[in-house]
């Protein structure tokens, strides 16, 4: 019985360690980003069906994720600082588009693949191995 209490106690305490999105991609698959607990997740509400967060770390360093397949993420403001608005096209599902830069604020990048977009903005050299790791995905088939 100790033993069963020890083991719902850690499964609990670890539970509560992260914090989870889920979408499904394009492929039918569900992705989950898992984030470490104590950082601010948004939903970005809107008219249309699509579903785009901004997850908050500490000196305004931020990760987004989205489905919106059609404008890409419209929380990535740097960019379309960079780029300009015409690099919003859609883009066919099976298909993979990287973009990265680097501004006054730090690194960002952006990913779209399987009609998930994500990516980290507001990063120091320093930190981008430990974001990259944070954007990626684990997604699993239904």
């Amino acid at each position: 019985m100790r033993t069963i209490f020890f083991c719902l106690a850690a499964l609990l305490f670890l539970g509560s360690c992260t914090k989870i999105i889920q979408l499904k991609n394009s492929e039918g698959s569900v992705c989950t980003f898992k984030f470490p607990k104590g950082v601010k997740i948004t939903k970005i509400t809107s008219d249309d069906p699509t579903l785009d967060w901004l997850v908050d770390f500490s000196q305004n360093r931020k990760i987004f994720v989205s489905n919106n397949d059609i404008s890409g993420s419209p929380l990535n403001s740097y960019k379309l600082q960079e780029y300009g608005e015409n690099i919003v096209v859609k883009i066919v599902a099976s298909d993979s588009l990287i973009l990265t830069g680097k501004n006054n604020y730090g690194n960002w990048k952006e990913i779209k693949k399987n009609g998930i977009i994500y990516g980290y903005m507001n990063i120091s050299d320093d930190e981008i191995d430990k974001f990259e790791k944070l954007i990626i995905p684990e997604c699993k088939s239904k």
